[in-house]
C-alpha cells in the first residue's frame, strides 16, 4: 500500500501503520490490559484506565514478522463479532460511566439493521461521531463514519483470536469502502485463498 497513490484510503494505511508499531500500538483500541478476559466482547477494556500494553499485531512485511492467514466469510463474521453488531457494556462497575451499547434491555429484540448500528469505535472515538444523522437507543448513526480494523478480519489473526492483540479505528466511510475494494481485487489478482499467507507492506 503506498501513502501517495492510495491517498483515496491514506487513513486506513495510517491505522494498519500505527497498529503494525510495537512503540505505538498502545495506543490503538481497545486498549490491551493485563488481566482483561477476551474471551467475552461484551465487556470491552475501558477507555481510560491503566498504562496499556503494546501489542504483537502480525503481517508486517517490513520486520519479517509472522505473516497474516487468509480465512472464509464464517471466519471472518466472527472476527467482526468481536467489537461489531453485538450489545456490549463500557465502563462496566463505574456507576458515573458504565453504558449500554444499545441502552436497551437484552430482552428487546433488535432488528439485524438496528444491531448493526453498534460497534466498539463509537465508544472509543465518540468525537468522530459527533452531530449524528440520528440516534438508536444512546448509539450515535453516522451515515459517513465507519469502524476499521486490523488485522483484517478476514485473517486468522483478527479480533477473534481473542488475545486482544488487533486495533480499530473509526475512519471515513470512502476511505474504508475504498481499501475494501482494494483489499479483495488483491485476494482475487494474487489468487489467496483460505489458508494462504500474506504480509502488509507500506511505503511512501
Amino acid at each position: 500500500m503506498s501513502k501517495s497513490t492510495n491517498s483515496n484510503f491514506l487513513q486506513i494505511i495510517q491505522h494498519i501503520e500505527k497498529a503494525l508499531n510495537p512503540t505505538a500500538n498502545a495506543g490503538t483500541f481497545p486498549p490491551k490490559r493485563a488481566g482483561h478476559n477476551w474471551n467475552d466482547p461484551k465487556y470491552p477494556p475501558a477507555r481510560i484506565g491503566a498504562t496499556p500494553m503494546s501489542k504483537t499485531i502480525h503481517g508486517n512485511w517490513a520486520t519479517g514478522g509472522e505473516a497474516l492467514t487468509k480465512v472464509n466469510t464464517t471466519a471472518a463474521n466472527v472476527n467482526r463479532s468481536f467489537f461489531s453488531h453485538l450489545r456490549f457494556v463500557t465502563d462496566q462497575g463505574n456507576p458515573d460511566n458504565e453504558q449500554r451499547w444499545p441502552d436497551v434491555d437484552d430482552n428487546v429484540e433488535l432488528k439485524p439493521w438496528e444491531i448493526a448500528q453498534v460497534n466498539y469505535c463509537k465508544y472509543y472515538f465518540p468525537d468522530k461521531y459527533k452531530d449524528p444523522e440520528k440516534m438508536f437507543f444512546g448509539v450515535p448513526v453516522k451515515e459517513g463514519v465507519q469502524c476499521d480494523e486490523y488485522p483484517f478480519a478476514s485473517t486468522k489473526q483478527g479480533a477473534g483470536k481473542k488475545d486482544g492483540n488487533f486495533s480499530i479505528q473509526a475512519v471515513d466511510k470512502d476511505h474504508n469502502q475504498a481499501h475494501g475494494d482494494a483489499l479483495t481485487y488483491f485476494y482475487a489478482d494474487f489468487r489467496v485463498v483460505t489458508d494462504n499467507q500474506f504480509w502488509v507492506k507500506i511505503v511512501s
